[in-house]
């Protein structure tokens, strides 16, 4: 339902984005999935700011703002953060527009900090792969030079063992 209300409001038919976005915020709500709950009170809020209802839009937003920050999601922060911001700003509440910039912006440091850690993750990972790899690469060469040693040390005492026995044949 989310993301029906979305596609409703991208075509401009805001009657039913909020109707389909009212609709997941009380299946969120009934389920107690505060994610969803976040999610879908982002979205109305910025249905309403669209059809420019801001006493509206800066409710739903901070509605999802105290959801959002309760269970800590960067995600959902991030677009109350940006929502509320722009209202204030349109409000000429420049102190809390101020206020809620800085949060996003901490925000932002804070996903770009976890994408880069999963980055360096990713990579660290990588490299141990290829490092194990490597190794087993060269044990692999190592097994097959000791299998030829072998092959060649029986090769010289199976000839020598033949030598032995035509010297005792002649003699």
């Amino acid at each position: 339902l989310l993301n029906i209300g979305k596609v409703y409001a991208r075509r401009q038919d805001f009657l039913l984005a909020e109707n389909y976005q009212k609709q997941a915020y009380a299946i969120a709500e009934k389920l107690d999935t505060k994610r969803d709950m976040a999610a879908a009170l982002v979205n109305l809020a910025s249905t309403y700011y669209a059809t420019g209802e801001t006493d509206k839009a800066l409710q739903a937003y901070e509605k999802a703002r105290v959801i959002s920050e309760k269970i800590d999601v960067p995600e959902e922060l991030k677009k109350t953060y940006t929502g509320l911001a722009k209202i204030y700003s349109k409000l000429k509440n420049y102190e809390k527009a101020f206020e809620y910039q800085s949060k996003l912006n901490d925000v932002k440091d804070t996903l770009y900090n976890i994408e880069y850690q999963q980055k360096m993750s990713g990579q660290l990972f990588a490299y141990e792969i290829e490092k194990k790899q490597n190794q087993i690469t060269i044990l692999n060469k190592d097994k097959e030079l000791q299998e030829i040693d072998l092959q060649k040390q029986k090769f010289a005492k199976n000839a020598f063992m033949a030598g032995l026995i035509l010297i005792f044949i002649i003699a």
